[in-house]
C-alpha cells in the first residue's frame, strides 16, 4: 500500500532534482551569453520588473535547452531511473505487504478446536465413596484397587471462524504416573465455525485404590484428562491441539491446565 509519507518524500526529491536543474541551467555559458542579448529587459542592478524577469528567464532558459539538448536528455534519463527505482521501491514494498497479509490469514481465519469438560458430579461422588472404604480395609489393604471407575465427558468446539475437518482424537483420563490415553471413536467429521461436537465420554481404565482417592482429594495426586485432537484446516494445513485437564478439589471440577495447538511437520 503507497503511505502517504512515500508520496511526501517522492515529491520532495522530484522538486529537489527539478530545481537543481533549473538552477543549473542559469549557470551555463549560453544562459549568460542570451542575458547579456537582453540586456533591455534589465536594468543598472536588477530586472525591471517580475514579468520582465520571468521573459528573461524563460527565453534563456529555452535557448540552454535548445543549445544543450542532448544533457538534458541525459538528466531526463537520470530521473526516470531515479523514478523507476522508487516505484520499485513502493512496489515492492506493497507486495511484501500483500504476502505478509495473504500468508497472516491463515492464521488469523483457521479453525480452532478446544476442549470442554461437561460438568457432572460423578467424579465427586466415587472419589468420596472410594477414600470411604479405607475404613473397611486395615492398612494392608489401602491400596487395593476399586472394582468401579468413574469418567468423565468432554466435548470439542470450532472456535475459529472456518470450518475443522477432524482426522483422529485420542484421548485418556486417569491418575497421574498411569497415563493411558487411547484412539476415540467420533461420528464427527467436519466441525463447521462456531459448532461443537456431541459429548465424548472417557472412563479410567481401572478403578482406585483408597489411598488414591484420598490423595486426589487432599490434592496431592492428580485427575488428569489428557488428549491431541488432529485436524485440518481448509488451506490444507495439517493441524494438532493437546490439552491437559486435572481435577481440583477445591472447586471439585477439571481445571484446564494447558493447550497448545501446532502445525505438523
Amino acid at each position: 500500500m503507497l503511505k502517504r509519507h512515500h508520496i511526501v518524500w517522492g515529491a520532495i526529491l522530484l522538486l529537489l532534482f527539478g530545481s537543481m536543474c533549473f538552477y543549473g541551467a542559469t549557470l551555463s555559458p549560453s544562459y549568460k551569453t542570451c542575458e547579456s542579448q537582453n540586456k533591455y529587459y534589465i536594468s543598472a542592478s536588477k530586472y525591471s520588473g517580475l514579468y520582465d524577469r520571468t521573459a528573461v528567464l524563460v527565453v534563456c532558459e529555452s535557448v540552454v535547452a535548445n543549445t544543450n539538448g542532448s544533457a538534458i536528455a541525459a538528466l531526463a534519463t537520470i530521473a526516470l531511473v531515479i523514478s523507476t527505482i522508487g516505484l520499485w521501491v513502493v512496489t515492492g514494498t506493497a507486495a511484501h505487504a500483500a504476502k505478509d497479509a495473504a500468508e497472516a490469514l491463515p492464521i488469523s481465519e483457521r479453525a480452532y478446536v478446544y476442549p470442554e469438560i461437561i460438568p457432572s458430579a460423578d467424579i465427586v461422588q466415587y472419589l468420596r465413596a472410594t477414600a470411604r472404604r479405607a475404613a473397611l480395609y486395615d492398612e494392608g489393604h489401602f491400596n487395593t484397587l476399586s472394582p468401579e471407575v468413574t469418567g468423565v465427558a468432554f466435548k470439542i468446539t470450532n472456535l475459529g471462524k472456518t470450518p475443522a475437518i477432524i482426522r483422529r482424537l485420542f484421548a485418556g483420563f486417569y491418575i497421574r504416573g498411569q497415563e493411558l490415553e487411547g484412539e476415540i471413536t467420533h461420528p464427527i467429521a467436519i466441525l463447521g465455525a462456531g459448532k461443537s461436537a456431541e459429548n465424548i465420554n472417557v472412563s479410567l481404565k481401572v478403578g482406585m485404590s483408597a489411598n488414591q482417592a484420598t490423595w486426589v482429594i487432599q490434592d496431592r495426586d492428580a485427575l488428569c484428562l489428557s488428549g491431541t485432537i488432529y485436524f485440518d484446516d481448509i488451506w490444507g494445513n495439517k493441524l494438532s491441539t493437546s490439552f491437559l485437564f486435572t481435577w481440583e478439589s477445591g472447586t471439585n471440577r477439571m481445571i484446564l491446565r494447558s493447550i497448545n495447538t501446532k502445525k505438523e511437520k
